[in-house]
């Protein structure tokens, strides 16, 4: 009974201290008149009474730790079990990819010589997403991602999201040149007005 109700309040986040502070105040307060004529036998129920609640305490905070434990460990296996799966969903990601990669080197490839040159560049970013390019674009392509300088891209630099993201850098530069070009003509044509 008290053990159990120890329990319950231990559940609601009261530890042995809140717990023995509870059972205190529970404990019935005498008068100073009567507790000066019956002192001693009073102040031995009290310390019973406070003996008994500490026991009673420390037996709701020893449950509630237990069970504290327990739900910790319970945690810990389920974090260690979410852990292993986003493991083994990343490595099956990083297969997918590398799979992917290595379907996309051979449609580049198309020769089959293990290495792309700036032709196949060319075929080979208008089979992967339709994007047309001229033979110099598709050099420049080639001399940005050929770490090895060998002339050909090998599948280790072989990435088609990547060559997309550095053309698009080139246009972009290429279209900021263009409006400092068309900024600085239309300066210099004021200039002549004048």
């Amino acid at each position: 009974g008290a053990a159990n109700g120890g329990a319950a309040l231990g559940g609601l986040g009261l530890g042995g201290v809140g717990l023995f502070a509870l059972r205190l105040r529970a404990l019935p307060r005498s008068s100073t008149a009567a507790s000066c004529s019956s002192s001693s036998s009073s102040a031995r129920r009290q310390q019973r009474r406070r003996g008994r609640g500490v026991q009673l305490a420390r037996a709701a905070q020893g449950q509630s730790t237990a069970s504290i434990e327990e739900e910790i460990a319970a945690l810990e296996a389920e974090a260690a079990k979410l852990r292993a799966g986003a493991s083994e969903l990343e490595a099956i990601k990083i297969g997918e990819t590398q799979e992917e990669r290595k379907r996309w080197f051979r449609v580049f490839d198309a020769d089959g010589s293990g290495g792309i040159d700036a032709a196949e560049i060319r075929a080979g970013m208008k089979e992967f997403n339709g994007t047309e390019l001229d033979e110099s674009r598709a050099a420049q392509l080639l001399q940005a991602h050929d770490a090895n300088k060998n002339g050909v891209l090998d599948l280790d630099e072989f990435d088609p999201p990547r060559l997309q993201s550095t053309l698009e850098k080139m246009k972009s530069e290429e279209q900021k040149g263009e409006e400092t070009a068309r900024a600085e003509k239309a300066v210099t044509l004021e200039k002549e007005r004048q």
